[in-house]
């Protein structure tokens, strides 16, 4: 340390895969504790725009795993992959702890994907957090805009993979299942 060079930036014989296990643990939000205010606005903006590139989901784990993001970051790129339809990007925004109640632009993901008719995406977001059906955007949840939408299969779908994921969870949990209540 004395001589002031960063040991942890040296080469290495061990080499890590983009899409393997370590790079998915180390793909995490930090508590927002640990993260630089100031910074917040430029990460989430890099995680936004890392979000667009469907190409790949390289650069978004990266900036994931290298930069303090909290999970108030992480809510404007997992809108972004819920707008593409995404299911990879929304999936590992998930996993490192993007808040799918979050309403960055005044609404969640799910209302996202709703609008944009992207159903493996609606469900993940719904398989996440359950209750997320029940929040209310711009007066409209997730469930009526699918209706409005004419998109009633989906409505009745994400209605049942909600109550199915909040029955999963009563189970684990030992509890009695909890009825949706929805708009």
């Amino acid at each position: 340390m004395a001589t002031g060079r960063n040991y942890a930036r040296l080469p290495s014989e061990t080499s890590y895969s983009a899409h393997g296990e370590y790079a998915f643990s180390m793909a995490h939000a930090v508590p927002d504790a640990d993260a630089d205010p100031a910074a917040a606005t430029h990460v989430a903006r890099a995680l936004r725009e890392a979000a667009t590139f469907q190409e790949s989901l390289t650069p978004l784990r990266h900036l994931i795993s290298s930069c303090y993001c909290t999970r108030d970051t992480l809510a404007e790129a997992l809108t972004e992959v819920a707008r593409q339809g995404n299911i990879e990007g929304c999936e590992l925004l998930l996993r490192a702890g993007a808040d799918p109640r979050a309403t960055p632009h005044g609404k969640t993901a799910l209302h996202v994907a709703v609008e944009e008719g992207h159903e493996p995406v609606a469900r993940a977001l719904a398989k996440a957090d359950p209750s997320t059906i029940a929040i209310e955007c711009y007066g409209c949840t997730p469930v009526k805009l699918a209706r409005e939408r004419d998109m009633a299969g989906l409505a009745r779908r994400l209605e049942a993979h909600a109550q199915e994921a909040l029955n999963l969870r009563a189970m684990a949990t030992d509890k009695p299942p909890i009825a949706l209540s929805h708009g």
